[in-house]
């Protein structure tokens, strides 16, 4: 008897089953909180973070939903359909940097096939325990170098984040450990309350977020008054609270011209072998009543006038 052939691409079904993420083997569903919110953070927030190109801020569910000058860029249940995926799966976006991966991209589509809902909520759960306020520096403190910026992890809202500016400059975005890492770096004693930190090199040259492009300024912050501003946002990229706090750089030593400077190790042992140099200018003037000579040898004659 002669039985019927059957023939089954097995590798191209173990392809397309190898490709699908561990989101969609485990049946677990995408959070835009958890999932789609730091994407963005990562991958889209330069250019449509406080730039918001294009008139597109990806920063929180409602701007995520409200779309750009173009329109609405996520269509709720429809991921083809939606300018967002379209972008990101020819590669146009991010225009620089990093692009998406595989997995990235699909959870985008997965999350917009489910109707691109807001997990987040806006309930007590989503605020933070503790009103937002700066831990390190205090109210017009006088920092010097490398300034430690505390934020007690009690004032971010829960699987949210803080962002850090100097005089109204962006300078970086935070998220305090998820219990992931810290159950993963328990040997380093992380606790749920460490503090979120970020230190500001004062000596540093200033840098410029210009659209794309960062261009490198060669001054640095000039001593005097300056200004550290904290905001909070919540789980869904919304913001919450803002805090400022101004300090007082002084990197300059303070000495009087032409008079010795006095340099002297404290108890910063970080200080040790670091060397400093003043530089002073003097200005010579000379006047004279009348032009004179002088001659310098054994018949030396008197001068006659002027400055010798």
């Amino acid at each position: 008897m002669t039985h019927p052939r059957f023939r089954i691409p097995l590798a191209a079904a173990g392809l397309m089953l190898s490709a699908a993420p561990a989101h969609a083997q485990a049946g677990r569903t995408v959070s835009f909180s958890k999932d789609i919110i730091p994407i963005f953070q990562k991958k889209c927030q330069l250019c449509h973070g406080v730039d918001s190109r294009g008139g597109l801020k990806l920063d929180s569910y409602d701007n995520v939903m409200l779309g750009g000058t173009k329109g609405q860029d996520v269509i709720p249940g429809n991921p083809a359909g939606s300018r967002l995926i379209q972008l990101v799966e020819a590669r146009q976006m991010p225009p620089t940097g990093m692009k998406l991966t595989q997995i990235e991209v699909f959870m985008l589509r997965t999350w917009i096939q489910a109707g691109a809902k807001d997990d987040a909520g806006s309930g007590p759960a989503a605020n933070a325990q503790k009103p937002l306020e700066v831990q390190e520096p205090k109210e017009g403190a006088t920092v010097r170098e490398k300034v430690r910026i505390a934020v007690p992890r009690e004032s971010i809202p829960p699987n949210g984040f803080v962002a850090v500016y100097i005089d109204g400059r962006f300078k970086v975005a935070l998220a305090p450990p998820s219990e992931e890492e810290l159950q993963e770096q328990k040997d380093k004693k992380l606790k749920q309350d460490t503090a979120v930190v970020y230190t500001w090199d004062t000596k540093a040259p200033l840098v410029l977020v210009q659209q794309s492009s960062a261009a490198r300024e060669d001054r640095v912050p000039a001593d005097g008054p300056h200004v550290v501003e904290i905001r909070s946002y919540k789980g869904d990229g919304a913001e919450a609270e803002t805090v400022q706090v101004q300090v007082n750089l002084k990197n300059q030593i303070e000495y009087v011209s032409n008079k010795p400077v006095i340099l002297a190790y404290g108890k910063d042992e970080s200080q040790v072998g670091k060397q400093w140099m003043v530089e002073h200018t003097v200005d010579l003037q000379a006047s004279s009543g009348q032009v004179g000579q002088r001659s310098f040898g054994a018949a030396a004659a008197q001068a006659t006038g002027g400055p010798e």
